[in-house]
């Protein structure tokens, strides 16, 4: 099910609002289409960190058995 897409257009500050917001959704519907849970966090966290501008990021997944949250994806300035 590898199906070709337009490579997502940059999240440039230069761009306007609505430029960033289409870039944006058609992040957002690229990652939407990927099956693979640990494909679509990877995804999910490059988008946000590239929308927010923050260097690092984690995504935490609650385990419903031991009711705490789990490292899931983990970006960021390992250097400091």
């Amino acid at each position: 099910m590898d199906t070709k897409t337009a490579p997502p257009r940059p999240l440039s500050p230069d761009l306007s609002s609505k430029e960033r917001l289409l870039a944006v959704l058609e992040r957002a519907n690229q990652i939407a289409s990927k099956t693979g849970l640990d494909q679509l966090l990877n995804q999910m966290l490059d988008l946000i960190l590239e929308v927010s501008g923050a260097n690092a990021g984690t995504l935490y997944l609650l385990d419903p058995e031991t009711n705490e949250l789990i490292f899931e994806v983990v970006k960021g300035d390992d250097e400091a």
